[in-house]
Formats: structure tokens, C-alpha cells, sequence
């Protein structure tokens, strides 16, 4: 009932004003003062530059200024641009200066409207009298015809998370647009472009595999910020490389003293897989009641060593390394590594044959024990260390997704 009330004072007032003379023609300057306009979230102000409109787009302006929840109607006299009244608020009588009532004027702009400034947006109250005007200026919208992509001059073919791309966007009128994807990460604008061509220095980001069919651009000729999104062809987007050691069986020697049995140095055992130990049982032979003891001389399996990249793609060389303490054992040169691949290398020992034995006495024959042999014949005389290290990406030649896994203990 009280805003009834306001309402209608305000419409009588407003009216009478209109009777007493206190009327304008549409050409006259604004009788009330704007106190603000809102935009997309910007504030103008008396004084401030004008809002800007994009051809081809509608945006509702929010006008605070006295008498704002009487206007009736606006009008823009420009071809192609067109003004309509929306939600109108009433700040009371009170609202002296107008910064508490408002009304929301949409406006149109055609895509045939050429760029200007300046366009009059006029109010019209009670009897068609002036309320107040604004000015606005029109921008062409950002069209974009074509996206190419490349890695050192050369059209990709797929893309890695972490590097940079030159991506070249081609259109009209895309001075001001600037990359807003989730699938980048960075896109630094070059120098030297041009309102039809521009190049963006571009990282993509990704912690799984997936596909890019698109990239997505904003307009900041506004503050409505405006997406447009390009498709392009399709291309799949790799995470960062992840190297990580891989070891199929790294096949260590181990002899453990305290467990001899039948004369022998120690019982044997494998530091990999079991199926070593049982291949090398099996060699032997095994025991039984007319030979109680079988030996036999026995070339210890090769170290076998890698790595795997458990992230995408990598374009480079890299260096595997077996290593005994500090000492490299082996390095090896890896020269690109695809999404998911593994590289096996082996390591020879310079020495690499055991005396063996398995002794009916001893657990059944089932054990494998150092026949004595091993302590003096310097054929036999040669040790494993107590564990082996593998490092992937020894120099840090490749950019990873995680740099904490290139190293394992074995």
C-alpha cells in the first residue's frame, strides 16, 4: 500500500510539472542529472568514458536517475540500435538525488551498425517529457574465421600439456581478444598483430588425456566480456611426460652367510623374481638318493633396467642410468618416449659365474647354496651391492609432471 501510495504522489507531481510548463522537447538537454549507470558489473559514473556495445549483441545498462521508475520509453535516432524499457525501482520521495531509483534500458545494436561513438540514448517520462540521456559507443564484434597451431614454425599433430605452442588466430575486428579456455594454461599475446591476425604464445594444461576440438576466447573491449568459441580439428592433448625406473628383474645376487648349510659359503637367493631362482634350481638339478649333492657352474642372470612414461608423449633425448652407490654401472640414451611406452636395457656383469649347489641334506635339496669354490676362484670371486639404484632423466633434460619419481632403489 506504501509504495502505492509513493507511486502515485510521484506520477501527480510528475504530471503536474507537465501542466505547468515544465516540459522538454526531445532535443533539450536531460532535465534530471544521471547519478550512475551499471554494466556487467562496472560502475559509470558522471564523467567516466561511455559504456561500449558490440554489434550484433544486447545488453541491459541500469540507470540510476530521478524519476527513473517513470520512464516510459527511450529511443537511440541511430538505424540499427534500438532501446526498450525494462525493470523500473522506485527510491521513494526521498530519493532527492536519484542514486536509489532506477530503470533498466536494453539495448539492441544490429550487426549492419558501423563502430561510432557518442550514440544519444534518451529517456522519455510522463507525457513523453525528457527524463534524462547517456551516451554510448559501438564496437564491432570480434568474428574468427580460422586457429593454427604450432610447435617451432611446424603444424602439431597432437599436443603436450607444458609446452609452448605459437597459436595464430585469424578473424575481423579481433584486436581485443584475449584466450579463456580451462585446457590452457597460459597465452601470452606477441607483438605485431593486427585487428585480422593475431599469434598467442600458448602452454596447454592437462593432468589425463583428453581431446581438444575447440578453443574459447573472450572479448575485453566490454566489461560483458563476450566468449566465442572456434572449433578446430581435432587433436588429442597429452598430460607432461612422467618417466619413472621400470625393472622387469633386476636379478641381484644375494648370499646369505648365516644360512650355510653342508659345508657351503651361504644359501642363495635371487634379488628379483622368484621364477629366476626356480629357472636356475632347475639347471642344477635336483638331488636325490645316488647323488646327494649336485653342483654346477651357473652364468648369473643379466640385470635387467628401464623406464616407463606413465604421462605423454616426449621429443628429445634423455639419459637411464644403472648405478652402484655413486658409480654409474651403465647409462643408456633414450631418444623420444610415447605416451605409456617402456625401454628395457641389460646390464652385463664383468664377471658373472657362480659355483652352485643343492645338497640333499640341506632343506631337502629345495635351497640353492655357494659351493666354496666362490671364495677362491677368481672367476667366481665377485659380489652384487647391497642394493642397485635406478635413475631416469639423469641430467632433468625433460619437463615432468611429477619430478619426484626418477629414482628408485633396488
Amino acid at each position: 500500500m506504501t509504495t502505492s501510495i509513493i507511486t502515485s504522489a510521484r506520477q501527480l507531481f510528475a504530471i503536474a510539472l507537465t501542466i505547468i510548463g515544465i516540459s522538454f522537447s526531445q532535443n533539450t538537454q536531460a532535465i534530471e542529472s544521471i547519478c550512475k549507470r551499471t554494466m556487467c558489473g562496472q560502475t559509470y559514473n558522471p564523467g567516466d568514458a561511455n559504456p561500449k556495445f558490440l554489434t550484433g549483441e544486447t545488453q541491459t545498462i541500469r540507470v540510476f536517475v530521478k524519476y527513473g521508475d517513470l520512464v516510459g520509453s527511450a529511443s537511440s535516432g541511430v538505424n540499427g540500435v534500438t532501446a526498450s524499457v525494462g525493470a523500473k525501482h522506485s527510491g521513494g520521495l526521498g530519493d532527492f538525488s536519484g542514486c536509489a531509483t532506477y530503470v533498466d534500458i536494453s539495448i539492441a545494436v544490429a550487426s549492419s551498425v558501423l563502430e561510432q561513438n557518442g550514440i544519444t540514448i534518451t529517456l522519455f517520462g510522463v507525457a513523453n517529457t525528457l527524463t534524462c540521456s547517456f551516451k554510448i559507443d559501438v564496437r564491432k564484434n570480434a568474428t574468427i574465421s580460422g586457429i593454427t597451431i604450432k610447435e617451432n614454425n611446424v603444424n602439431v599433430t597432437q599436443l603436450i600439456a607444458g609446452r609452448t605452442y605459437q597459436m595464430t588466430v585469424t578473424g575481423t575486428n579481433i584486436n581485443d581478444l584475449r584466450v579463456d579456455d580451462s585446457k590452457i594454461e597460459s597465452a601470452s599475446l606477441a607483438n605485431g598483430g593486427t585487428g585480422s591476425s593475431q599469434m598467442f604464445y600458448t602452454v596447454f594444461k592437462a593432468t589425463t588425456q583428453t581431446t581438444v576440438t575447440g578453443i574459447r576466447f573472450e572479448e575485453i573491449e566490454t566489461p560483458c566480456h563476450h566468449d566465442i568459441t572456434k572449433t578446430i580439428t581435432s587433436l588429442t592433448l597429452y598430460p607432461k611426460p612422467d618417466l619413472a625406473p621400470y625393472v622387469l628383474s633386476i636379478n641381484r645376487y644375494v648370499l646369505t652367510g648365516n644360512e650355510s648349510c653342508g659345508g657351503s659359503l651361504g644359501k642363495v637367493t635371487n634379488g628379483g623374481t622368484t621364477a629366476v631362482l626356480t629357472a636356475i634350481k632347475n639347471n642344477i638339478g635336483a638331488p636325490s638318493a645316488t647323488e646327494a649333492v649336485k653342483i654346477k657352474e651357473i652364468t648369473w642372470p643379466d640385470v635387467q633396467f628401464g623406464v616407463t612414461n606413465t604421462g605423454g608423449p616426449i621429443t628429445g633425448t634423455f639419459k637411464v642410468q644403472l648405478k652402484n652407490g655413486n658409480t654409474v654401472l651403465k647409462e643408456e640414451t633414450v631418444t623420444n618416449l610415447a605416451a605409456g611406452e617402456e625401454k628395457m636395457f641389460t646390464y652385463t656383469r664383468p664377471k658373472s659365474k657362480k659355483k652352485l649347489m643343492r645338497m640333499a641334506a640341506c632343506n631337502n635339496g629345495n635351497d640353492v647354496h655357494a659351493h666354496q669354490d666362490n671364495a677362491t676362484n677368481p672367476d667366481y670371486n665377485w659380489a652384487d651391492p647391497a642394493q642397485f639404484t635406478v635413475k631416469v632423466d639423469a641430467l632433468n633434460n625433460i619437463e615432468e609432471s611429477n619430478e619426484t619419481n626418477n629414482q628408485n632403489n633396488y
